[in-house]
């Protein structure tokens, strides 16, 4: 189960167009030629786009954890139920406690 709002599902919807709708990794590489090479992006890869972004945007400081913790908070904000938000994060409650900042 995955959450997502309107101006994510648009450009979801966009990247599936240019990628192609098949089974597999939703995001793949896209080689500076244009040509989409399929497979996974490794952590690496999405944590060099992440600090590519945060540049240009002009932030000081940003890590893809960051993105996790705002999606966990912004759960809790909307909906207040801890249960949904572990679920939705991957955490179980087999006696840890979920601690979004």
């Amino acid at each position: 189960m995955l959450f997502l709002d309107d101006g994510t599902v648009t450009a979801v919807k966009q990247w599936l167009d240019f990628r192609g709708d098949y089974d597999g990794a939703l995001f793949y590489r896209v080689l500076k030629s244009g040509k989409i090479q399929a497979g996974r992006l490794s952590d690496q890869a999405i944590y060099n786009v992440v600090k590519k972004r945060q540049k240009e945007a002009g932030i000081t400081e940003v890590s893809p954890h960051d993105f996790r913790k705002t999606f966990i908070s912004t759960i809790l904000e909307e909906t207040g139920d801890l249960r949904m938000a572990q679920a939705l994060a991957g955490h179980s409650n087999r006696g840890s406690y979920l601690i979004a900042t």
